[in-house]
């Protein structure tokens, strides 16, 4: 018996041994990756042989960085007060620079703060950065980036050489949501072949994404507002389908993407800018109804464009809108008002034209070198414009309508015209 209990009591002061710095080393553990999600601490002295510090509103910014490390990690605190910010120019032209790891702290990164560093090729952000300010990380080797849930703004040129057009080391470039603006030429020529814009995001800037030579893919998702000037120019985007929470596509947004061929627009969108679409390979395109104006170039030179369809509402079609493209047949609702200059110039193989009561002008040139056999203007068109159907040489029939006023040189120069 008293063997018994002797047993039992050894066994009682190996459990609470057990419990007592096993509970000891969870705690600390809990502890240590609880500061990890965040950063790491560092003292004052550790500190200040490493950064130049600054005194802000709100707690600290590393000001410089005076260190010899190719490896740095930016720490949570400096004198009882949070590291919320990394400077202009902190880390600038700091060539030796391989690795960074921000602490979440930090709230901006400033403009330059890491520009020009060639050798820097992993960062790594953390919830609680809010903003990326302009050329950030202008001239790095960053190869792949993820961008927290917590960064609303990222500024132009921020991953992007201001000066060369290819000169970007990115590929691979992960959002999460709650990021509201992509700025102006944010990830100019990145070697990125897929994106995904979250829905969090309002607006894309100007050539965002351009010259991207390997960007075949790009998902956008409802929430975006607008697509900026250039933005995803020169890529090799296949398809693309635009939200209907678009309201305006930018000029020159998707120029020159040679590859792309699938277009989808939804309604609520109101404005096509010029050279939207230019010498893409689209092959058909329907525009909505609530699209209001198609400005000039928008679809100049694609191709294979054989069909598109217009929908009340549409307002003006642009100077050489969808010119030289392969269009067979068009029908101009009654609520546009204006066929731009050149508009239809040389789609030599267009010959179906109808015309609807509401249409005011047929600018210069606007059906320039067409297959059109025959034309009925509406008795609302008070202006056909100078060679609005020259050298189209199967028009042998024109039917004209009360209201015309003005016919001017040319407008029907080099046809076949035997009735009019």
């Amino acid at each position: 018996m008293k063997n018994f209990k002797l047993s039992v009591l050894l066994i009682l002061i190996v459990l609470m041994a057990v419990s007592l710095f096993g509970c000891g080393n969870t705690i600390g553990d809990e502890n240590k990756n609880s500061e990890n999600k965040i950063g790491y601490k560092m003292s004052d002295k550790q500190i200040e042989k490493l950064f130049k510090m600054k005194r802000i509103a709100g707690g600290y910014a590393v000001e410089k960085y005076i260190g010899e490390k190719d490896n740095v990690t930016i720490p949570i605190q400096y004198k009882g007060e949070k590291i919320n910010q990394i400077a202009s120019e902190a880390f600038k032209d700091v060539d030796f620079l391989e690795k960074v790891d921000i602490s979440g702290t930090v709230e901006t990164i400033d403009v330059e703060a890491f520009y020009g560093c060639k050798n820097l090729r992993e960062i790594i952000f953390r919830d609680g950065l809010k903003d990326i300010k302009s050329k950030a990380f202008s001239k790095t080797s960053i190869e792949s980036i993820t961008i927290p849930k917590t960064v609303e703004n990222i500024g132009d040129y921020a991953f992007a050489d201001p000066y060369l057009e290819d000169n970007s080391k990115l590929k691979s470039i992960q959002f999460n949501k709650g990021t509201k603006k992509i700025d102006s030429w944010s990830f100019k020529g990145a070697q990125i072949e897929s994106i995904m814009i979250p829905s969090t995001v309002k607006s894309i800037g100007r050539g965002a994404f351009s010259n991207c030579k390997n960007l075949k893919s790009v998902t956008l998702h409802e929430g975006l507002e607008y697509i900026g000037n250039e933005a995803f120019s020169n890529t090799i985007i296949e398809s693309i389908l635009i939200p209907r929470t678009v309201e305006n596509i930018g000029g020159n947004a998707f120029m020159n993407c040679k590859n792309l061929s699938s277009v989808v627009l939804n309604a609520g969108l109101k404005k096509i800018g010029e050279n939207a679409f230019f010498e893409t390979s689209i092959e058909s395109i329907t525009i909505p109804k609530t699209v209001e104006n198609i400005e000039k170039n928008s679809f100049k030179n694609c191709k294979n464009l054989g069909f598109v369809e217009f929908n009340d509402g549409l307002k003006e079609i642009g100077r050489e809108a969808f010119a030289y493209t392969v269009i067979r047949s068009i029908s101009i609702p009654g609520t546009v008002r204006k066929i731009g200059a050149g508009a239809f110039n040389s789609c030599e193989i267009l010959n179906s034209v109808t015309l609807n009561e509401g249409l005011q002008e047929i600018s210069d040139g606007a059906f320039y070198k067409t297959s059109i056999s025959s034309i009925t203007m509406p008795s609302t068109v008070k202006r056909i414009g100078e060679f609005a159907f020259n050298g189209c040489n199967r028009l042998n029939l024109i039917e004209l309508n009360e209201g015309l006023k003005s016919i001017s040189k040319g407008a029907f120069y080099k046809t076949p015209i035997s009735s009019i």
